[in-house]
């Protein structure tokens, strides 16, 4: 189901998948990428994965499951310029496009991947392709200049009926489903937590969540902090321990301690990273993370 309340981004896109999959004999420019903005939860992917279906493209979908460099990144966009193996195989003639799910991720990950994609699409050498860069509106602002090349379109909150709607699709029985869609404001992602994991998780405030301070502070609101783990279980933590160092050095510890301290998360922050690695984002693995912050 595609959302309702960006019924003219939606179009918008899907006009520009058509003008950039005619024949073209140009190769891969910044007017080939288009970066999706919005908050986090609200259905961009799903929305997008809709639209290449509903226009029968060859899709190449590339998230942190399967990319995690600059250098990762670009060899995906290489190999989707190109006819795949099961494109030769099958004979198809569909259209390619490449889909970057989690780019702000990706972005965090390895800081060289603005440059690096830059460098690729200025010396315009590779095959054309669309690129579509799917990306969280408050990370989106730290990425770097080249969503200044590119087209932006941002994806607003979809309103109470379509996540109504979708929700009572899946959850028939459910009993509160209209309170925890009113609750939400439109986080479907959030809606699906409340649903499944009860009412621990529920995110009380989204634009607390956002900002994560409140992971440096020093009263401990522990359901505050998982919702906050929550709305990117893999960019929250890295920008914790990215900053760590500093907060430590801004308190009165002797090195001594900040080294212990930091030795500790260290070892529990690899085996969080392991954890949620090897499975499906589940908000008990993100609670364990909200754990070892002030352990």
């Amino acid at each position: 189901m595609v959302l309702r309340t960006n019924k003219k981004q939606i179009n918008e896109i899907k006009e520009w998948i058509r003008a950039k999959t005619e024949p073209n004999c140009s190769k891969l420019g910044f007017d080939d990428m288009i970066f999706v903005i919005g908050n986090s939860g609200i259905g961009k992917s799903h929305t997008i994965k809709e639209i290449c279906k509903e226009l029968d493209l060859f899709t190449t979908f590339v998230s942190t499951d399967i990319c995690y460099s600059s250098s990762d990144l670009i060899d995906h966009i290489m190999k989707a310029s190109s006819a795949s193996l099961i494109q030769s195989f099958t004979n198809t003639k569909q259209k390619n496009i490449l889909v970057i799910d989690d780019f702000d991720s990706i972005a965090i990950i390895d800081r060289t991947v603005n440059t690096s994609l830059i460098n690729l699409l200025s010396l315009q050498k590779c095959k054309r392709i669309p690129i579509i860069c799917i990306s969280s509106r408050e990370v989106m602002k730290r990425v770097g200049s080249i969503k200044n090349k590119c087209k932006v379109i941002i994806f607003d909150n979809p309103c109470f009926e379509d996540v109504y709607s979708i929700l009572s699709q899946r959850f028939p029985d459910y009993k509160n489903l209209y309170q925890v869609v009113e609750k939400n404001n439109g986080n479907i992602s959030q809606c699906l937590h409340q649903i499944e994991y009860g009412d621990i998780f529920i995110f009380d405030n989204m634009d607390d969540l956002i900002c994560v301070n409140i992971l440096y502070g020093n009263e401990y609101n522990r359901s505050k902090i998982t919702n906050t783990v929550l709305t990117d279980p893999w960019v929250v933590p890295l920008r914790f321990h990215e900053n760590m160092l500093i907060e430590l050095k801004n308190r009165k510890l002797t090195i001594q301690k900040c080294n212990i301290l930091y030795s500790t998360f260290l070892k529990r922050f690899i085996y969080y990273d392991m954890l949620l690695y090897g499975t499906n984002t589940s908000p008990f693995i993100v609670d364990f993370f909200t754990s070892i912050i002030y352990d």
